[in-house]
């Protein structure tokens, strides 16, 4: 993303009550992963991380959302889309 021009950031949980004292509503309807998380098998899996990379250019902001380190989402904003 970076190559792109994007300025990329990090946010990384190791607990829900981290996300839920989080200014970000979006944060906070998500802390519902560490308990519905599910593996691709459709297994329930222990959550021990959440984390969101952060890539912001002129046009646009990107979300993307990891569980223990796998893609469980993403969102985008902005007036370039």
């Amino acid at each position: 993303m970076e190559q792109h021009q994007f300025a990329c950031s990090i946010m990384s949980y190791d607990r829900m009550a981290q996300m839920t004292n989080s200014p970000d509503k979006d944060d906070r309807e998500l802390d519902s992963v560490w308990t519905r998380f599910h593996d691709q098998k459709g297994q329930p899996e222990t959550v021990t991380n959440v984390t969101h990379l952060e890539c912001k250019s002129a046009d646009c902001d990107i979300i993307f959302m990891l569980a223990n380190d796998k893609m469980i989402g993403f969102r985008f904003s902005g007036p370039g889309l």
